[in-house]
Order: C-alpha cells, then sequence, then structure tokens
C-alpha cells in the first residue's frame, strides 16, 4: 500500500483527461478500495461511471462522497445533475 494517494490521484486524472475511462475506473476501484476516506476518489469515481453511462453506480459513489463529508458541494452538485 503507498503511504499517500496522491499519484493515483494523479494518475486517475491523467487517465480521465485521456479519456481512458476504463483504466480510470479501475484505478479509483483501487483508490476507493485502499483510501475508503479520500472524498475526491469517490467524486472522480462517480464521474467515471457516469461518463460510462453507469448512473446508479455514479449514485452510489457521490452519495458515498456525502456520506465521508456531509455537504461536499461536488457530489450535490453531481447527484442534482443525474
Amino acid at each position: 500500500r503507498l503511504e499517500d494517494d496522491m499519484p493515483l490521484w494523479f494518475a486517475g486524472q491523467a487517465l480521465i483527461a485521456e479519456r481512458k475511462l476504463d483504466l480510470a475506473q479501475a484505478l479509483y476501484e483501487y483508490y476507493t478500495a485502499h483510501y475508503p476516506k479520500i472524498v475526491v476518489a469517490w467524486n472522480d469515481l462517480g464521474d467515471v461511471y457516469r461518463d460510462r453511462g453507469d448512473l446508479a453506480a455514479a449514485r452510489r459513489c457521490y452519495e458515498q462522497a456525502l456520506v465521508i463529508r456531509p455537504g461536499n458541494p461536488r457530489a450535490k452538485e453531481a447527484l442534482g445533475r443525474l
């Protein structure tokens, strides 16, 4: 396990930017499993699921982000758009 989650976040952001959503999904699934309290990871995984058309999975991710940080604006906004 990495001491710091930032390399995962940077890699995930690069994969999303390159629209390599299958790889981004795999990375963020690993990320959220190993760092379950990192809100940005849940939001990003939700975005990946949304962009891949899996709205139910996206909703679960955004809801998990709100469990970790109630009132999280990014998750609230994303849920409002689903």
